[in-house]
């Protein structure tokens, strides 16, 4: 779980927390920084501030009739818990590395890039759910966890890549 572990503001009306976690690795790892405003309006796949104890910065996997709203870290196999818009605090805009890397999360480029990652992210969800319910596929997921991981990472990689180098 990605959480937040301080929070500092400024007067544009950005706030900046500085994030403990790496279920959102690659793109937002331990000790990053992220400028958070106020969500004017919601996508898939926009990463935001879900105003819990502790606050959780995760993706918005699934936007479900009734204003329910589903979540899920990159690397968590489970989905958070149903929310509503009043729940999310802000939306991620930008991350700002311990190396001096600033990513800011704007254009088309990152709309698609942060789409791609909810639905699969969604996909993976809905594969382990299934694969869970069946012992003998869990016993032959177990044998193979390292190439699994390396496979399950694979995409959220590429795609960071792909969108940091559009950026520079």
């Amino acid at each position: 779980m990605t959480k937040t572990r301080s929070k500092h503001q400024n007067s544009v009306n950005v706030t900046w927390f500085q994030v403990s976690g790496n279920c959102m690795a690659p793109l937002i790892r331990e000790n990053d920084l992220v400028a958070v405003m106020p969500p004017a309006e919601l996508r898939l796949g926009d990463i935001v501030v879900v105003s819990t104890r502790p606050a959780i910065v995760h993706r918005v996997v699934k936007i479900l009739k009734g204003s329910y709203i589903l979540t899920k870290g990159d690397l968590n196999l489970g989905l958070d818990s149903p929310c509503t818009k009043s729940d999310l605090a802000w939306k991620v805009t930008t991350i700002v590395r311990k190396e001096p890397k600033t990513i800011m999360m704007n254009g088309w480029l990152w709309r698609v890039r942060n789409y791609v990652m909810a639905r699969y992210s969604l996909a993976c969800f809905l594969t382990w759910q299934f694969v869970s319910r069946n012992k003998r596929l869990v016993q032959i997921c177990q044998r193979f966890s390292a190439q699994l991981r390396c496979i399950y990472m694979c995409v959220p990689r590429v795609m960071t890549v792909f969108a940091a180098i559009k950026q520079e």
